[in-house]
């Protein structure tokens, strides 16, 4: 049986599952990075003006966030912290926003 062939046969168990069967050797490699990333560093992002709940982000707009930013922009407002760049991931079948300030 060629490559080819035995590509075309469904097989019932997963190699990469524990216990599934198949060896160690054909496990699926785990990636720090399974889930979709896109890194904002230029365009208007940030806190949103009217309140502590809503943050705006390039070509998506202002969304609401789950737990407040008043804490962030306390900071941003006395100059102890400044945005750099904003991280939306999507994991689990939610969308989470990150925002990084690197120390210095």
């Amino acid at each position: 049986m060629n490559v080819a062939d035995a590509l075309q046969i469904p097989d019932e168990r997963d190699p990469g599952a524990p216990g599934e069967g198949g060896d160690a050797r054909s496990r699926r490699p785990r990636t720090s990075r399974s889930g979709l990333s896109c890194r904002f560093t230029t365009g208007s992002f940030g806190l949103a003006d009217h309140d502590r709940r809503h943050v705006k982000l390039p070509r998506i707009g202002v969304v609401r966030t789950h737990e407040s930013t008043r804490k962030l922009a306390r900071r941003v407002d006395t100059g102890a912290a400044r945005i750099r760049s904003a991280t939306v991931s999507y994991r689990a079948g939610r969308c989470f926003v990150s925002f990084s300030d690197p120390a210095g």
